[in-house]
């Protein structure tokens, strides 16, 4: 009987601490703006990854030219990614 009490518990606790995605305050907007890759060196023997909590999207550089990586598809856990 104590037992399902207690998980219940530790449920409602740990629920308490999750953050969600919130959105601005009135009056503020999001801004999203494209990332701008550019190298002047050969890197076909790298791999780029955008790393995220729950995805992971593998970026093309190729040498002289520039990529570009849209904010589209990168919405709440996803928003937020490392090179």
């Amino acid at each position: 009987m104590n037992r399902p009490v207690f998980i219940l518990l530790i449920i409602v606790l740990l629920s308490t601490v999750v953050q969600a995605d919130v959105p601005p305050d009135p009056g503020f907007v999001r801004q999203s703006i494209a990332l701008a890759l550019e190298t002047d060196q050969d890197l076909k023997d790298h791999r780029f990854f955008l790393v995220s909590a729950i995805s992971l999207d593998e970026v093309k550089l190729r040498q002289g030219e520039r990529t570009f990586v849209g904010a589209e598809g990168h919405a709440g856990a996803a928003r937020v990614v490392r090179l």
